[in-house]
């Protein structure tokens, strides 16, 4: 095997809103250097400009505008702030048709993806107890066969550490997505212990 290029699983990573390519980069470091000898990662940057302002704490982190978003969010009806649900289903979407014609560009070019790297993460989820916006995003494990549901103590941000009960169940899937696509586990190794 040492001549073959070693097997990895392809997985496309997706930022969140109000926020780019560079920052989920930076955002999911940690995961993408624990499973980085099985995964290759290709980040697909929103093709649309983010309505809101940029979030302070990345510009003091020196990231850098444009912010952007995968849906052309129009005008905004005015509501309380802390109406969260509300909020975001005031806005109007567009742009959706210019968001699939640039994804199936990038997965021709860099695909096709075995899974997808999101904030949060999907088929695996992972939510953060913490998240003020919790309610909204478990609502898409009801569109999820038997997804691997784990939480980690922080907010709305990728997990900075997870139990090692969880990052076993996650090196699991991983491991079972790897099975799934290669017929066995030769060549599959995560050395990391901890996340």
């Amino acid at each position: 095997m040492e001549n073959q290029k070693k097997q990895k699983l392809q997985i496309v990573g997706l930022h969140g809103y109000n926020t780019n390519k560079d920052v989920f980069e930076f955002q999911s470091r940690q995961f993408r250097e624990k499973f980085g000898d099985v995964m290759d990662f290709h980040f697909f940057e929103g093709p649309h400009m983010a309505v809101d302002e940029p979030i302070q704490a990345l510009v003091d982190r020196g990231f850098k505008p444009p912010f952007k978003s995968y849906l052309g969010l129009g005008e905004q009806l005015e509501l309380d702030e802390s109406k969260v649900q509300e909020r975001v289903a005031s806005f109007r979407v567009t742009g959706l048709d210019l968001t699939i014609s640039d994804f199936v560009e990038f997965s021709r070019e860099h695909g096709p993806f075995d899974g997808a790297l999101c904030f949060p993460v999907e088929s695996v989820h992972l939510y953060g107890k913490k998240d003020e916006y919790l309610h909204l995003m478990t609502a898409h494990t009801l569109f999820t066969k038997n997804p691997l549901v784990l939480s980690y103590e922080q907010g709305h941000q990728f997990p900075r550490a997870l139990a090692d009960e969880d990052f076993e169940k996650l090196k699991d899937f991983v491991r079972r997505q790897y099975v799934s696509k290669y017929g066995s586990d030769e060549g599959f190794s995560i050395e990391a212990t901890k996340y």
